[in-house]
Formats: structure tokens, C-alpha cells, sequence
């Protein structure tokens, strides 16, 4: 049996999967974070260490039977920390293995050729990017230090002001005010109370609930909402433009959106922004996919790519994804 490892190390969960050579699942387990920057690099290296002695006794499978391995990990965020992940993985046994930041999976997941640029709005953003060489550079994900306006969070928060200034600080009128009047269920003098209770004792709405509210305004021409709307993909296109113009890519390029932002929301305007702004800073033409799997799949893809010397073909793509979708 020839199999590779497959690994998704987020936040909050961590995805182990074993594949055989035409991408079918053996076994898969999922667990809680394994990220250094979460429980400390010595609880990571004994936490995967478990998991993956568990994923390999579910497959009957031994570590000797496991030939390439792809690792995508929160917290490899820098060079330094990619070496020392790395020599992690490999003192659990897995000396053919890449360590990358778990944003990357989704740009192997959804390029078919494996390369390209994926830009990340979910809860926070990045961007990243990998070459035709191997050659990939991650930019953003450190918040105030760069331009990072974007991601689920920012862009609740955004939404917030806008309906707080009008009511309160003479900024202009928006359709959003009359939408999270509904969404608090209070009153403009109310709104005030309602603020406190977001962010002093509990969250009543969800960031999801709020950028609904200005997808809706936005649809109504209301020139706040679509200001919103336009920094946040100013700002995304920038962090992926300069992935796309310090690596070596064909004058069209597949980026990739992932994130829940991007992938549950799907504004069709944001998306057309971002495009434009992309394409003008980077010089470059994108080919834009949203990704509709799993980023643990491209972990698999990796882990194959490296195995069989070239990118998966789609049959065995398909595969990955199929078995895959459910998780």
C-alpha cells in the first residue's frame, strides 16, 4: 500500500487524512488545534504525534507506508517558523513532507495546475502565492502593521460605524441604518444600548448577519455600503497583486478565493472590484475560482503532487474532492 498524509492545522480544528496513490480516502480523524501559536511547538509535536499514530492504526497502515506527507499549519506565518515546524514534522518521522501556512491548501485545491494566488477573507485576511518553481510568498495576516481592511471581522465592524455615525456623529445618511435597526430590533436611540451589548457582553449579531446587511444596501446603490464594499476589495487586491508580481507567473493567473467571506458570500460586485484592481496593480490578467472544497483536499493534492513527481490529473482531482466534500 502507498499512501500520503494529508494535514489541515487550523485555529480551532485539525484535519488528518490518509490517501492511497488514486486519491481515495483510507482514514481520517479530526481533532482540536495543533497550531504552536495556540498550545506551544512541544504540545504540537505531541499532539500531532497522537493523531497521527491514531490515523495510521484506523488505516492498519504503518509510518513507513506513508512516502510523501503535505502539512498546512496556522502559524507559519514566517520563514523561521516553517523550519521549525518542519523539523517537527520530520522528528515524527516524515522526512518527505512540505510545512506551509494552512491558507496555501485552498490554492492547491482550487488551481487545477496547482500554482497561482489565493486571496483569504474569511474571519481575518491574506494573501498568498506558488510559482510554477515551488517558489511561494505570503503576504498580509499581520492586521495593523499593513493594509489588511478586509476579512469578516473589519468588515462587521465597518458596517457598525457607518449606521453609529449617522445616528450619532452627523456622518452621512445610509440604507444600512434602517437594516441594523432591524437586526438589533431597537430604535435609533436605542442603538447606542444595543453597541454596548455587542462588544461588552455578548454578541447579538453575527458578523455573517452584518455583511448580508450590506451585500442588501450595497444592492440599493447606497453610497456607503458600496464605499465598504470597494476599500475591502482595494485591499485584498493589493495584499494578492503583490504575491502575484514577486513570483513568476504567465500573463494569466488563477487566483482563488477562499474564506467565508468570499466563498458563502459570492457578491458578484466585491468580486468584480477586487478583479479590476487586481488585474491593474499586478499587470496580470486573474482567473478567478472560488473555492467550492475542503482546504484539507489540497493538503491530499500536495502530499500526490510530491509523491507522483507531477501534478494529480483530474480523475484522481475529482476523487480527492469527492471523498473529501463530506468532512
Amino acid at each position: 500500500m502507498i499512501a500520503v498524509l494529508g494535514v489541515d492545522g487550523g485555529n480551532t480544528k485539525t484535519d488528518y487524512l490518509l490517501h492511497d496513490k488514486d486519491g481515495r480516502l483510507l482514514a481520517h480523524v479530526r481533532a482540536g488545534t495543533c497550531s504552536h501559536e495556540a498550545i506551544g511547538m512541544e504540545a504540537a509535536r505531541s499532539e500531532m504525534g497522537a493523531r497521527l499514530g491514531e490515523l495510521l492504526q484506523m488505516a492498519g497502515l504503518r509510518q513507513s507506508d506513508v512516502v510523501a506527507a503535505a502539512f498546512g499549519l496556522a502559524g507559519v506565518d514566517q520563514r523561521e517558523q516553517q523550519a521549525a515546524l518542519s523539523d517537527v514534522v520530520r522528528g515524527l518521522g516524515y522526512a518527505q513532507s512540505v510545512v506551509t501556512n494552512d491558507s496555501f491548501l485552498g490554492l492547491k485545491a482550487g488551481s487545477e495546475s496547482g500554482v497561482g494566488v489565493c486571496s483569504i477573507n474569511g474571519t481575518g485576511t491574506a494573501a498568498g502565492g506558488i510559482d510554477k518553481h515551488g517558489k511561494w510568498m505570503q503576504i498580509g495576516g499581520l492586521g495593523a502593521p499593513s493594509l489588511d481592511n478586509a476579512g469578516g471581522s473589519y468588515i462587521a465592524a465597518q458596517v457598525n460605524c457607518a449606521v453609529y455615525g449617522e445616528i450619532y456623529q452627523f456622518t452621512d445618511k445610509t440604507a444600512l441604518t434602517p437594516l441594523l435597526l432591524s437586526l438589533y430590533r431597537c430604535d435609533r436611540e436605542g442603538f447606542h444600548t444595543a453597541m454596548s451589548i455587542q462588544f461588552q457582553t455578548e454578541r447579538t449579531v453575527t458578523p455573517r448577519e452584518l455583511i448580508h446587511a450590506l451585500f442588501t444596501a450595497c444592492d440599493q446603490s447606497d453610497l456607503i455600503a458600496l464605499s465598504i464594499i470597494h476599500s475591502v476589495a482595494d485591499a485584498l487586491a493589493r495584499s494578492a497583486a503583490g504575491c502575484a508580481v514577486r513570483l513568476d507567473f504567465d500573463p494569466v493567473i488563477p487566483v482563488v478565493l477562499i474564506g467565508s467571506v468570499w466563498t458563502k458570500g459570492r457578491y458578484a460586485p466585491m468580486i468584480d472590484a477586487f478583479r479590476a484592481q487586481f488585474d491593474a496593480l499586478s499587470g496580470k490578467q486573474a482567473e478567478i475560482h472560488i473555492l467550492d472544497v475542503p482546504p484539507a483536499a489540497g493538503s491530499v493534492l500536495w502530499a500526490l503532487e510530491n509523491a507522483l513527481g507531477k501534478v494529480p490529473g483530474r480523475d484522481v482531482r475529482e476523487r480527492v474532492f469527492s471523498e473529501t466534500r463530506g468532512l
